[in-house]
This record gives structure tokens, sequence and C-alpha cells, in this order.
């Protein structure tokens, strides 16, 4: 706002970003653009002209760590230009480019050669000005403040070795007395050529390999990137804020939202990679230019839930590096940690001595490999088709084969070595690596039920009730909580008594994929308070954190364990005497939900959003071994956990059962839902008594094919029908049930974009509209 009152600027800058599931996921978010809106008020009696300028420099070949030097001048630079662009005669860019980096006849690509755009959309009576090439901001500025304006096209000819050009382009406008306009700017970029410059010692060579990007292949040069944003411009701004507002516009607590929201925000950052084979490729995390701890980390990536619940085909991309085409499990059915690209060259494993490595060897994680099963698991609840469940299915069998005859002691449960997400070998029974490979089994026995194979969907389930029990008895000891049981022969990396956050990893993944409970309820309770209890620090001591200090005395939170005489044990679990990272307290208080204690999980949240405020750690950006880490984003979850979300779409899809049972603010409850193929708000308004109120399915992109809905109130009275539609929707019957009802209509009813599905229920049979 200016000083006199009179004009008031607010910017509102974004990224095309829109879900869709299975859903031309190629439209959505593909497209290297950023959006600046900017909406000018006039508030004075009279027109006013109003003119913005966007300054850009040619960035064009820089490495993005070694300093600008005075403005332009780097040793990457040299051979930059800039070039006008005029495109539907609505949009106006500058084109910036290299002339010294390109040399495909060579068959040289370099990673920095692309071109970058600087862009303003136009309107009738808009006048536009440029100076393409300058070097000082001094130079640019009294030109353009000077009557003339700009006017010209600067600096003539490439830039000289060592140095670069910025660019400048303005629009002028007439803004009406007393009214809004919107000034909207955007950068847009195609660099199509990426490198694996990272070290992949397994191919015993450090030679970079060319690996390109996804979205070169859709978008051959600048321009088509520019047309495409243009042509779609409209749909993407209005579904990325209808994204946004779907998420944050909900009766959900503050701490929630933030949690989850916030982290769809690293598979924008370096930390992933859509390759131009067409896979979604991540790191552990990134850096400034690049990302640290190459590549698809099975064990962090256990932990994500943003993409698959965002872009499940994309999701699903990955499933087929571990377990499809890929060729990440060995013969003998382990999964190796970590891929190197290009995809064509040999996988890790062809390298160890009889295709097999140390049992302790992190390089094939135990934790990885049985999350590999869950995740496919998952992929099939969320519609991936037959021929994906083929190609998958056998190396993840492989992988259970070999827990049931090589780890598991016969009873359900393993004492070998365990290596793990926690950079090393855990030994003796315990219930974060034996609640995954029971989850595993409850996994594969669907899974084996969906191949028809009801004699291995036995044996899978004969052999989780006994590993259920045994494991139960053996660590439940102290009727409080799990502890380990230290193997004698291996007293390295122990837990033994300690509340531990990561305890129960494997009941989570159970309640996601609608398994049910993996140990006892009460027991898995009992254990979440007292980790609460024991592990919780009011102010951190930076000293007492090792071997990594993060937080300070600023700081609260959890510690990842805790020892009930205080005392972590030298010989204790690597890192547990760390703060507990953001990626271990949001699925932990996703649980805590799940077992009935949400306080809990919200001192949880609160605490880390505290953490990262903005004031010294920004919200958009959790850390762990890297900048935009991606075991956060099992916090995305907690959007389902909350509303209560059950689905299943398995066989492909697209008609789906779908059930909300909120287990927040459930009296008057709005919150955000994601499906494979739509997502939107649940809403509803219930009775304490649960005999009446409504409840409303809103899709906002996408749509809903709905046979079975159920829902927490507990009379069949029902009238059910489309926003777009006076006509009621025909119910079969109606099945009651304890706590809900579960609704089969007819005939399967589809919910498209823009419409709301609403359910009346009021407590008087006679008035039932089916």
């Amino acid at each position: 706002e200016d000083d006199n009152g009179q004009s008031a600027t607010v910017l509102i800058q974004w990224y095309a970003w829109v879900p869709g599931g299975h859903v031309n996921i190629h439209w959505q978010i593909s497209v290297g653009i950023v959006n600046f809106n900017f909406e000018v008020t006039n508030r004075m009696t009279e027109d006013v002209q109003v003119t913005l300028l966007n300054s850009q420099q040619n960035m064009v070949g820089w490495d993005g760590e070694t300093p600008i030097i005075n403005g332009v001048y780097n040793s990457s630079y040299g051979g930059n230009s800039n070039a006008l662009v005029q495109l539907n005669d609505n949009l106006t860019a500058i084109d910036m480019f290299n002339t010294g980096l390109s040399d495909p006849d060579g068959g040289h690509y370099d990673s920095h050669d692309g071109h970058f755009a600087s862009c303003v959309v136009t309107g009738d009576n808009d006048v536009v000005s440029s100076l393409l090439q300058f070097d000082t901001v001094e130079s640019m500025w009294t030109m353009f403040a000077s009557d003339k304006g700009l006017s010209d096209n600067g600096l003539y000819g490439p830039s000289p070795v060592g140095r670069t050009w910025d660019a400048a382009l303005a629009l002028t406008r007439v803004v009406p007395a007393q009214a809004t306009t919107t000034f909207t700017f955007y950068l847009a970029w195609h660099f199509p050529h990426r490198i694996a410059n990272w070290s992949q010692p397994a191919y015993k060579h450090t030679q970079p390999e060319y690996i390109g990007n996804y979205y070169s292949t859709l978008y051959p040069d600048i321009t088509s990137v520019l047309q495409h944003t243009q042509d779609n411009y409209d749909d993407l701004q209005k579904y990325t804020m209808a994204f946004r507002d779907c998420m944050f516009n909900s009766t959900l607590p503050w701490q929630l939202i933030d949690s989850a929201a916030g982290r769809v925000s690293p598979l924008r950052s370096p930390t992933c990679m859509w390759l131009a084979d067409g896979r979604l490729y991540a790191f552990e995390g990134c850096r400034q230019t690049a990302g640290c701890c190459p590549l698809n980390c099975t064990h962090v990536w256990n932990y994500e839930q943003s993409l698959a619940n965002l872009w499940p085909a994309l999701e699903q991309t990955m499933r087929d590096i571990d377990l499809g085409a890929g060729c990440q499990v060995t013969p003998l059915g382990r999964l190796v940690s970590r891929t190197n690209v290009p995809q064509m060259l040999r996988p890790t494993w062809m390298f160890w001595e009889n295709y097999n490595v140390s049992l302790a060897s992190t390089t094939a994680c135990v934790d990885g490999e049985l999350g590999a099963v869950l995740k496919l698991y998952r992929e099939m609840r969320m519609g991936a088709t037959d021929s994906f469940f083929a190609t998958m299915w056998p190396n993840a069998k492989r992988i259970m084969d070999r827990w049931m005859t090589v780890n598991d002691q016969g009873d359900g449960t393993m004492k070998i070595a365990q290596p793990n997400t926690y950079d090393c070998a855990l030994y003796g029974e315990n219930t974060f690596i034996g609640t995954l490979y029971l989850c595993a089994l409850r996994a594969a026995e669907e899974m084996a039920l969906i191949a028809e194979d009801e004699v291995l969907a036995k044996q899978y389930n004969d052999r989780f009730t006994m590993g259920r029990d045994s494991l139960d008895k053996k660590c439940f000891v102290n009727d409080q909580w799990y502890t380990q049981l230290v193997d004698p022969e291996n007293q390295i990396q122990i837990l033994s008594d300690a509340t531990f956050v990561d305890s129960l990893l494997g009941q989570w993944w159970g309640y996601i994929l609608q398994l049910g409970d993996i140990l006892p309820a009460d027991h898995c309770q009992s254990n979440v308070v007292n980790i609460f209890a024991h592990n919780h620090v009011d102010s951190f001591v930076p000293s007492e954190q090792s071997p990594r200090e993060f937080y300070d005395q600023r700081d609260s939170g959890l510690v990842i364990g805790a020892w009930a005489d205080g005392k972590p044990p030298p010989n204790r679990l690597q890192y547990t005497t760390e703060c507990a990272w953001t990626g271990l307290s949001g699925y932990y208080a996703s649980l805590c939900i799940y077992l009935g204690v949400p306080d809990v999980a919200l001192h949880v949240l609160e605490d880390n959003r505290n953490c990262y405020d903005g004031t010294r750690r920004s919200p958009w950006n959790e850390i762990e071994c890297g900048d935009h880490y991606s075991r956060p984003m099992c916090a995305f979850q907690l959007f389902a956990t909350a509303s209560g979300l059950t689905f299943d779409l398995i066989g492909g899809g697209p008609t789906m059962t779908l059930g909300f049972a909120p287990r927040l603010s459930a009296a008057k409850f709005k919150g955000f839902y994601a499906l494979p193929t739509g997502w939107g708000q649940y809403v509803q308004d219930i009775t304490a008594a649960k005999t009446s109120g409504a409840a409303v399915v809103k899709v906002s992109y996408g749509h809903l094919t709905i046979s079975e809905l159920r829902l927490p109130f507990i009379s069949s009275a029902v009238k059910v029908t489309l926003s777009t539609s006076p006509a009621v929707v025909a119910v079969s019957r109606v099945d009651k049930f304890t706590d809900a009802i579960t609704i089969i209509f007819k005939s399967p009813v589809t919910v498209s974009a823009n419409q709301s599905l609403f359910v009346t229920i009021s407590p008087s049979p006679s008035s039932t509209s089916w």
C-alpha cells in the first residue's frame, strides 16, 4: 500500500499444482512455470496509469552455487543472449539462452543448457516495453524512469566470456477509479539435459550418465512450454487454488493442516526428478542445487504418502523400479536399498559375489524390503491395473518367501541382523521391524487372494497369526510399552527397554491399508501414550543430542528413544538420542489419532510447527539428512486419518466403495480428501446420538464413481441427491452396524467435478426415501 493509501498491490505467487491421481498427470504438474499475479487496486476517484516492471538475469549456464560478482560476472557465463517473443497476441516474453553451451552435433550435452523466459500477459490497450540486454541496474532504471521508458534492445550480441546480460519487461495499464486489476507475469523454463552427475560406485565407474527430463519429451522447446501455459492458464490457476482451499478451508486443527499440506513441497524440490524414461526418481533430500543420498532409498521412502495419494500413477513408476523392470530384487529375494540410473545398466546386486551380500549390510535394508510389499498393496488399493499387479507380484512373493524361510524363526518373529533406516543393523525381536513384517504378511495375504491363490493366502495368514501372538508376548513384557528382546550374541545397536518413537511403524501401515490391528489396540495405545510421557522434551539441550545437534532451547518435541532410567546405554541404537525427525513425529501423530489419543497428536504437531514457524526454519522445508527431506511426507496421511477415509479401488476401478468417519471435530466436520480419481472435501453435520444429520461429498476435481458409501450414522432413514439434479439417487439397501451405516446404490453413482453428493439422515424410518 502506498504512503497516501491511494493504491494497494497484493502479490499472489503460485506454481501449477493440480493433483489428479491417474487422470492426465502430464497436464497438471510437468510444465515448468512459476506465476506472479499482482492485484493492483486504485482507490482514487480518477483513472491511474500504472506500470509494473520485471527485471530478470539470464542465468543459463550458471551452476547455482558459485558467486555472481558485480551483478553479472561468473565463470560459467558467456554466450548469453536474449530475444523477444510474441505469442498468441496476448503474451510477450524474453527468451534467454546461451549459445556457448549447445553442441548437439558433437554429442555433448550440458545440464545447464536450456531456455529461461520472463513473460507478461497482456490485455486490450496494454502497452509492453522491454530492454533486452543490459548489465547494470542503474542504466536500466535511468531509462525506465525517463519519459522515453524502456525502448530499445540494449547491448548487442551474445555476452562476453565470464559475464551475462539482464533483461527487463514492463507492462503499462490504465486502472479505472475504485477498481482492481491483475497484472500477470510468469517465469518459464526448459532445461532438457539432466545428467546423473553423482557417484554410482556400483557401476565401477564415475562417468556421468545422460538421463534427461520427462517434460522435455512433452514440450520440445520453450515455445511449447509457453503455449501450454497460455492454453491452460485459467484451469491451472483455478484448480491449483481449489487444491489449496480444499486443504485449508477446514474445521481441522491448524497444526494438522499445516503439517499435512506443507508436506507436498518436497515433490517440487530438487529431491524429486521425473526422468525421460517416464519414471519418478528421488533422493532422500537435497542441497541448494542437487540431491543428497541417491536414489529411491527404500527405507526412507517407506514413510512418504504425499505422492502416493496425489499422483498414484507416478508412485507406481517407483514400484516398477523396485519390483518390475528396475530389477532391484535379487534371485534370492533381497531388495537393493538404492537405485542407480539409467535403468538400462546392470543393477547393483549383479556386482555382489553370488548375487548376495551380508545379512547386516545396509545396501539391502529389511524395512525397505517389507515396505515394497506394503506399497504394492497400497497401489492395488489405489486402483492399479491387473497387468501392473501381474508384473510386480512375482518379486513381492520372492521377498516374502525369503522372509518366511530365512529371516523368520518359524514363529513369525526374527532376531537375525535387521539392517534398517537407522544406518545399522538391529538384532533380536522388536516391534519396529516386527510390525512391518506382520503387516507385510497381511498385505501379502490380500494380494494372494487377488491372485486367486488361496493356499498361499492361508500360509501368510497362519504365519501372521502366530507372529502377532508371539511378538506381543515377547515385547509387551512390562504391560506399558513395547521393548526389544536383545540378542545376547549381538548386544549392539540396542533398544532394550526404551520407549521408541518408531516402534509401531507397521501398525501405522496396517491402518493405512485398512488391515486393522496388527498388535492389540490397547497395547498399542499404551505404547504411544508412554512414548509421549517419556520422550517429550520441553526445551532441547543441543549437547544432549547425538550424533547430530539440531534443535535448541527454544524448541520442544520428542527424542527418538528414551530409557526408563534416563541413561541411554553406550551401545544404543544409532540416532536414538537425536530429536525426533519430523518424518517420525508426523507418522507418530497420525498413529496417535488412529489409536484414539488426538491430544497427544496435536501437541506433537504443534511442537513441529513451532520449530518450523518461519523465524528460524522454513515451514516448507523440513530437514533431516538434507533439505526438503522425503520422510516428512508421511504427514500427508493426516488428512485421511482425521477424516476416517476408507476406500477400495482394487481391480482398477473406477467404481469404488467409499467411507468417512471423522476422528476430529466429528459433530461439524469439513476436511480434504484425495482419491485416485478425484479430490475435494467431505462435510458432515451430525447429532451426538448419530441418528440424524447430513453429509456432503464435494468433488472439486476429477470424479468419484461410488457403489457403496459408509457413514458414521446409525439411522437407516436416508435420502441421497446430487447437487445438479432434484431427483433422488436410487438406493438398493442400507446396512446398519454398531456405529455406522453402509448405503448400497442400485447402480454406481458418479459425482463429477463441481458436483456434490448430499446425504440426509433422519431418525424416523418413515422418512426413508429409497
